[in-house]
């Protein structure tokens, strides 16, 4: 009786998540126009992929976009979190306000922020020209583009983030605490010594989650930037899209989609192995 109730969630996954990856990994070893007839190519798609220089050029840029992210995101996220769990006044008003861009849909959030950075028009110039700063080029500057991402995709998580680790905050037990307290640790020294450890299981689901997410952005880089300028915000999803639906080289954009799953596997397995060094359940 119990398989049945888990028969219709089985399915789902089957047919939305399990065989299209396992059609991917296939497809990874052909080429394929989407019209012609595939042609078993081997292994040969994925040297190709090894001497493409723009491979490395987006998955080094994919890789300053994670990082950007994940330090952002934990950084104002134990903030955030730190400050309503000492009970600020209306905390409870302040954590919808920041969980409302969590379920704002990428698209919608992606126009909305095209428009806040737009360079003639855009508030966020106006309000930097208003206090004297010159305008900043958001999103067709090679420098700042990939930043601006950084930004919208921060502001879009971070409520996701700061109510995990508020979670976790609410679950230290509050007398470790005041027994701190009463032997004269400074705030630092209670977060230190007392908020991290307890809270390093929390810090890593989080950053295995986010890095997971982060790999796999394309929303507001297909809305906001084209890949653009010049190719600087262009990340591997975004690479692996161009190859598919511009070049119809889907044998290609499978190759690296594959490649794209097993970075994200390695990292994963590396921060979940990593967690020896600095993660405490007792």
């Amino acid at each position: 009786m119990a398989w049945l109730f888990l028969a219709p969630c089985f399915l789902g996954f089957l047919v939305v998540r399990l065989l299209p990856t396992l059609f991917t990994f296939v497809l990874s070893l052909f080429n394929w126009d989407l019209i012609g007839t595939p042609t078993f190519a081997g292994l040969d798609l994925i040297g190709d992929m090894l001497e493409d220089a723009t491979f490395y050029r987006v998955l080094s840029q994919t890789f300053y976009y994670v990082v950007g992210c994940l330090v952002c995101r934990l950084v104002l996220g134990l903030v955030l979190s730190s400050i309503f769990h000492r009970g600020l006044r209306g905390a409870g008003l302040y954590k919808s306000i920041y969980f409302i861009p969590v379920i704002i849909p990428w698209a919608a959030a992606a126009v909305v922020w095209s428009f806040l950075f737009s360079q003639d028009v855009g508030p966020v110039n106006y309000v930097l020209n208003l206090v004297g700063l010159p305008s900043v080029p958001w999103l067709t500057s090679k420098n700042v583009a990939m930043l601006s991402l950084i930004i919208v995709s921060s502001w879009k998580q971070l409520g996701y983030t700061t109510l995990l680790l508020l979670g976790g905050m609410t679950s230290i037990d509050q007398s470790l605490y005041e027994v701190s307290y009463l032997n004269g640790a400074t705030s630092w020294q209670r977060f230190r010594y007392v908020t991290f450890p307890l809270l390093s299981p929390t810090i890593l689901f989080v950053m295995i989650t986010e890095v997971i997410f982060s790999f796999q952005i394309f929303d507001p880089i297909y809305i906001m930037t084209k890949g653009g300028p010049a190719g600087a915000t262009r990340t591997i999803g975004y690479y692996i899209y161009s190859n598919a639906f511009k070049r119809f080289d889907f044998g290609y954009a499978a190759a690296l989609s594959t490649a794209l799953f097993v970075i994200i596997m390695l990292l994963t397995l590396l921060q979940w192995y990593g967690q020896k060094r600095w993660v405490y359940y007792d």
